[in-house]
């Protein structure tokens, strides 16, 4: 993916801010996928509070991949995976309302 220079200065800063660690679960996730909270198509933007860093699998687990893709990816077990994108969007419900998004 060819990323813009300021998209690369804002997603330095988001890494930076959130001390390279998953919002979510604590891993550490130097090279972590900065999520939107609030998605561009409805109407979020690129500033830093509607950002977040999260590993790989806490944004396969928000996003809307397969369960067999997050399976085969991070050897989740099938059975597991509704209850964990079901605790992963809980928690980012409770993030958008902290921080006055929506």
């Amino acid at each position: 993916m060819k990323w813009s220079k300021d998209w690369r200065e804002i997603r330095m800063k988001v890494a930076e801010r959130d001390n390279y660690k998953c919002v979510l679960c604590g891993k550490t996730a130097k090279g972590g996928q900065v999520h939107h909270l609030i998605y561009r198509k409805a109407g979020g933007t690129n500033e830093l509070s509607n950002l977040i860093n999260l590993c790989g699998l806490c944004h396969m687990l928000e996003s809307y991949t397969p369960d067999f893709a997050v399976h085969n990816a991070f050897k989740v077990p099938l059975k597991e995976i509704p209850q964990e994108r079901k605790r992963i969007r809980g928690m980012l419900t409770i993030i958008i309302k902290e921080r006055g998004l929506k």
